[in-house]
This record gives C-alpha cells, sequence and structure tokens, in this order.
C-alpha cells in the first residue's frame, strides 16, 4: 500500500528467523530468500529479516504492505509468515 508516495512498511517480531538459509547469501539485502510473508493471500516484499537489534533473541521483519490492499476500507487481513516453508503462528491486523 502506497500513501503519500510511500509505501506502508508493516515491522513483525518472532524467533527462528535470523537462522533462515539465503539462496545468496552475498546479496547484502539483509533478506533470506527462505522467509516469505503473505498478506490476505498476496505475496508481500520482505525488506528485512534478522536480528531486531536490541533484545537478545528477538527476530524482527520488515514487510511492504501490498498495494493491492489499498482502498479496500478498513477490514481485517490474516498475515501468514514462512520461514522455510514452515508456517509461523497466523496473525490478523485491521487495515484501513
Amino acid at each position: 500500500m502506497v500513501v503519500d508516495g510511500k509505501p506502508n512498511i508493516l515491522v513483525l517480531f518472532g524467533a527462528a528467523i535470523r537462522r533462515a538459509p539465503a539462496t545468496n547469501p552475498n546479496d547484502d539485502n539483509g533478506v533470506a530468500e527462505s522467509v516469505n510473508v503473505t498478506i490476505d493471500g498476496r505475496a508481500a516484499k520482505v525488506l528485512y529479516a534478522g536480528a531486531q537489534g536490541s533484545f537478545s533473541g528477538l527476530d524482527q521483519l520488515n514487510v511492504e504492505i501490498p498495494s493491492a490492499l489499498a482502498n479496500t476500507g478498513p477490514r481485517r487481513v490474516e498475515v501468514v509468515v514462512m520461514v522455510n516453508n514452515t508456517v509461523a503462528n497466523r496473525v490478523t491486523i485491521l487495515i484501513k
């Protein structure tokens, strides 16, 4: 989703993400290709997946909300995170 020309970023926290294998560990993009996120069934671009920085053992995901969800009205959507083809606990967020 884009607001004022800038994408909306969803920040998620969890564990066991930083050690996800990367297809190309030397690409320096900060994302393991084995980390995938869908929001309302749509693929979301993972911008960062790794250590959170301040809390030992806590990992962070920065995910761009798909622009297809813009102007779909206030509603709840499901967020699904997959790491190495293993689905994490699903969460629901409210988008406007």
